[in-house]
């Protein structure tokens, strides 16, 4: 017999209201974006998870909410995932699971992020400047020094023979280059010169009173400048090393206020050695950036900074 047209109604009625009560009972999925991070690289790797009461997780999402720049997540879709940044800040992430029947569950995570990154640069010959300032028997000798290519540089004041022989240290690295950076350390590492020609050309390191000065140059300087005519140099962010007892000891000085200048201003003219106390005999003799020998004991200076 013909369904009736009424019951038939009533009975479409009813399984559209349960369909519509069996859709609104069900559960969003319970997702975890996992611990909030910070680093101090260009990557992150996160780890998320989602559970689901009345269900199963059907897929995963990470997306990006907020931040200074896009980032590149490897996998999107996975539980898992590698996040690169190109650009430091505070960034937000989100991760949402979809259940079998369609419903979403979120939750989001925070990443703070400094990219720091790591600048090296050997003083080699073609890639920076050695240039002594020379005062032998009080006499300007600095042109003639630098002609001599010099396998050894440092600072020195030595007397032998009725002859006093003193010398300080331009030395620059030319490579910069990095652009809008915050330097967050620099050092400037320095190697003793096994086989000086300095001072007593035996021990790198001499004297009671030998503690070095590393200053920032401020002025322009050329082959012509010389002890009596030096270029100028601040003692803002000057660097004091003690003195020392030991004849070979190589330097790894933090010289982070004085480079930050050097960026932030823009202006390279190079670190100047010198004694505290330029008095006879003292001495601190370094492997030079011309010294074929020892390659490995150029002057080095170390950059960890990040891009602004």
């Amino acid at each position: 017999m013909p369904l009736n047209r009424t019951i038939l109604a009533a009975l479409v009625f009813s399984l559209s209201v349960a369909s519509c009560k069996k859709d609104k009972d069900n559960q969003a999925p319970i997702v975890d974006a996992g611990q909030s991070l910070s680093t101090k690289t260009y990557y992150v790797d996160v780890t998320g998870s989602a559970t689901d009461n009345d269900g199963k997780i059907i897929t995963y999402l990470w997306s990006q909410v907020s931040g200074p720049a896009a980032s590149t997540i490897a996998s999107p879709s996975g539980t898992s995932t590698r996040i690169e940044f190109n650009k430091s800040g505070n960034y937000v992430f989100q991760l949402a699971a979809t259940d079998d029947k369609g419903t979403v569950g979120a939750d989001t995570m925070t990443v703070d992020v400094e990219i720091l990154r790591t600048f090296v640069t050997n003083q080699e010959a073609t890639n920076g400047i050695v240039f002594p300032l020379v005062l032998v028997n009080g006499t300007d000798n600095s042109y003639n020094t630098l002609l001599t290519n010099p396998t050894s540089i440092g600072a020195v004041v030595w007397s032998s023979g009725g002859n006093t022989y003193s010398q300080r240290q331009i030395l620059k690295f030319t490579s910069f280059g990095l652009g809008p950076i915050t330097v967050k350390s620099a050092h400037l590492l320095l190697y003793s010169d096994p086989q000086p020609t300095l001072g007593n050309k035996s021990d790198a390191n001499s004297g009671s009173t030998n503690a070095l000065i590393i200053q920032r140059i401020t002025s322009e300087w050329n082959s012509y400048s010389t002890w009596q005519n030096p270029p100028m140099a601040t003692t803002d962010d000057l660097v004091t090393v003690p003195a020392t007892n030991q004849p070979y000891l190589d330097l790894d000085v933090d010289v982070t206020g004085i480079v930050s200048k050097m960026i932030s201003t823009n202006i390279n003219y190079g670190f100047l050695l010198r004694l505290q106390n330029e008095t006879p005999n003292n001495s601190r003799i370094f492997v030079s950036s011309s010294n074929k020998t020892y390659p490995q004991k150029y002057p080095r200076l170390e950059l960890v900074y990040k891009y602004n």
